[in-house]
């Protein structure tokens, strides 16, 4: 048999910044309310919820989008609970691990020159700056700002403009500029339909275009209080309505 779940975060902590926070082993340490802070990015769905279940009191957490707000299943054995415990502790050890690689620049670097390397920029497109329109383009790729993963199916727009597009399944994205925009400046603003603080903005200059290599780094994640929940079964409401 297995239970539902559902996690959320429903009132996201806007007091304080991940970076800003001193770094444990289980994830950061909130100064402001005095809590661990679980890093809980790459961890499973069993894991965490077994961790929840767990726990005493409230727990604070850091969650990506794709986490929460969604059906959780879970198989119902109490044998397996040793099992859980283990994946939980291998877990934070990893989660450990990834901070410390993600606070390391020289890390960092050699990841970023690997992702660049792997996700290169159509050539193609570099080579067929022939026209107006081209001359006036800005592409390029739209990465999480942590895990430096791509983000698709966002949409980006260029301020004060109708140019606006989405992120494609390799989350690379192509607008152009109109032929009577005056500015210099040139401000991109991914939506806030994804991630939890809010648009996010880039600026280009006039004088860059055609600009067919800019990475803009979204943050996707969000902390806070974990809210979760049991899933009722179909047969527990048709229960409650013969009641």
């Amino acid at each position: 048999m297995q239970t539902s779940y559902k996690i959320n975060i429903e009132t996201p902590c806007k007091k304080i910044n991940w970076n800003e926070m001193s770094a444990i082993e289980k994830g950061k340490s909130c100064s402001l309310c005095n809590r661990d802070v679980f890093d809980f990015l790459n961890w499973p769905d069993e894991a965490i919820i077994h961790f929840l279940n767990k726990s005493d009191g409230p727990t604070c957490g850091r969650l990506s989008r794709e986490q929460i707000n969604r059906i959780i299943s879970i198989q119902d054995k109490s044998k397996i609970n040793n099992r859980y415990k283990i994946v939980a502790s291998i877990f934070l050890f990893l989660s450990s691990a990834n901070l410390h690689a993600s606070e390391n620049p020289a890390v960092l670097t050699e990841y970023n020159r690997d992702y660049q390397s792997i996700h290169s920029f159509p050539k193609v497109i570099k080579n067929k700056i022939t026209n107006d329109s081209t001359q006036r383009m800005i592409s390029g790729l739209l990465m999480e700002k942590d895990s430096k993963q791509p983000i698709k199916n966002v949409s980006i727009e260029i301020k004060g403009t109708p140019a606006k597009t989405q992120t494609d399944s390799l989350c690379y994205f192509e607008l152009f500029l109109s032929e009577n925009y005056s500015k210099n400046e040139i401000v991109l603003l991914v939506l806030d339909d994804y991630g939890f603080e809010g648009p996010t903005e880039s600026t280009v200059y006039k004088n860059q275009l055609p600009m067919t290599d800019l990475f803009i780094e979204k943050p996707g994640f969000l902390i806070g209080e974990i809210m979760y929940s049991k899933q009722k079964k179909w047969w527990q409401f048709w229960k409650k309505r013969l009641n």
